[in-house]
């Protein structure tokens, strides 16, 4: 699973991860049994291209939080 983690203010960062089938789900139960403070501001979806020219869809999450918790939110995704 691919995960990029940009900082974009004091305790905002965007995350973008690889989307596949139950990520928002894996995302959002993190927060309700780990990070109840946790705030998801904004969730889009980007696409990009590969090496082989195949479409590769991303969500980007951006997530009010300390860096500490996105981190092991980040940990618990690759689980």
């Amino acid at each position: 699973m691919y995960t990029n983690l940009e900082k974009l203010k004091d305790n905002v960062y965007e995350l973008q991860i690889d989307q596949e089938p139950g990520t928002c789900l894996k995302i959002f139960t993190y927060i309700a049994l780990y990070c109840n403070y946790m705030k998801i501001n904004n969730v889009t979806q980007s696409k990009g291209t590969l090496v082989d020219n195949s479409t590769i869809y991303y969500f980007n999450v951006t997530i009010e939080a300390d860096r500490a918790d996105v981190r092991k939110l980040v940990d618990y995704l690759h689980e």
